[in-house]
């Protein structure tokens, strides 16, 4: 196994796709280039050498984790700019994923928080974004600050928008995990619904 740092607790599937993709979109390789010792091994143990490996003092993580930075902020400086979005958005979409795997809320990972990620990292002004995806800023503004619920046929959109690289089911389970937080901590509407409740079921567990 690659004795090579170790990675902040992360989802370790996640962590190996970012490997996967980070070797072979054109970047120079970022990760897998920057050292040749790691040639030899798999993503999957290179991936375990991250998330694992724990003989190496904090210093020395640190400056790991520095050398890996420094050598990937390379390769993305040498990317046409289309490639530096297209990584960017990939990028969201392992963020994206990751989160919808945890089963722990996150009011600041909402799906209008992604959708506001989304359009900065497609460097696009939010009045041009609600016209490329043909809706009215007005609607845009109200789904980003969580006031509207996007509708099947927005989600639709925003998959197609991406070439479909951020599917349509991914910003659901954003969605999803927003009501399934909503529907657990909604006590004053369970105080409401009560009355109309004429006969309650007998056993619980």
């Amino acid at each position: 196994m690659v004795g090579y740092g170790c990675i902040p607790r992360i989802n370790r599937k996640v962590f190996v796709k970012q490997l996967s993709f980070e070797n072979n979109i054109n970047t120079g390789g970022l990760i897998m280039k920057s050292d040749r010792k790691l040639k030899k091994h798999t993503l999957d143990e290179i991936a375990d050498a991250h998330l694992l490996s724990e003989d190496l003092s904090q210093k020395e993580r640190a400056a790991i984790l520095k050398e890996l930075a420094m050598a990937k902020d390379k390769a993305v400086s040498n990317l046409s700019n289309e490639k530096r979005i297209l990584a960017s958005i990939l990028q969201l979409r392992f963020e994206m994923e990751d989160y919808a795997s945890k089963a722990v809320y996150d009011k600041n990972s909402s799906f209008g928080a992604f959708l506001k990620t989304y359009i900065s990292r497609l460097q696009l002004r939010n009045k041009d974004f609600a016209d490329q995806l043909g809706m009215e800023p007005s609607e845009l503004s109200h789904i980003l600050s969580g006031y509207r619920r996007p509708n099947d046929k927005i989600l639709i959109r925003l998959e197609l928008h991406s070439n479909k690289n951020i599917s349509a089911l991914l910003w659901y389970k954003i969605l999803e995990r927003e009501k399934e937080y909503e529907l657990s901590t909604n006590f004053s509407l369970r105080e409401a619904e009560r009355p109309y409740v004429k006969q309650y079921f007998s056993y619980s567990f």
